[in-house]
């Protein structure tokens, strides 16, 4: 039996793309998987999804802040600024959960 050959980087996205997106996460983690591959462009427009599905997720907003910054357009980020400012004792309690 042969092996199948490993995927070639630049297929990866397409293949992650291509799988269903039922929930806001599946959404940002692509939007993730993008700027890991530094095409913040696309990322953005699944952060802008992601954030539009789940607006009041402080996750969410953080990551959008964050996308928003690493794509070279900090002021497009300057109106997220405050809120993840506010943002920062929810994110603090999100951050250090235990997992399970």
């Amino acid at each position: 039996m042969r092996e199948a050959a490993e995927p070639r980087a630049e297929e990866v996205p397409e293949a992650y793309l291509s799988l269903p997106q039922a929930t806001f996460v599946d959404v940002a983690n692509k939007a993730t998987m993008l700027t890991k591959f530094g095409q913040f462009d696309r990322a953005l427009a699944y952060s802008t999804k992601a954030l539009q599905m789940a607006p009041d997720n402080p996750a969410i907003q953080n990551n959008h802040f964050d996308l928003l910054v690493q794509s070279a357009n900090p002021y497009a980020a300057a109106p997220y600024c405050k809120m993840r400012f506010n943002l920062r004792p929810q994110l603090q309690r999100f951050g250090t959960q235990k997992r399970r």
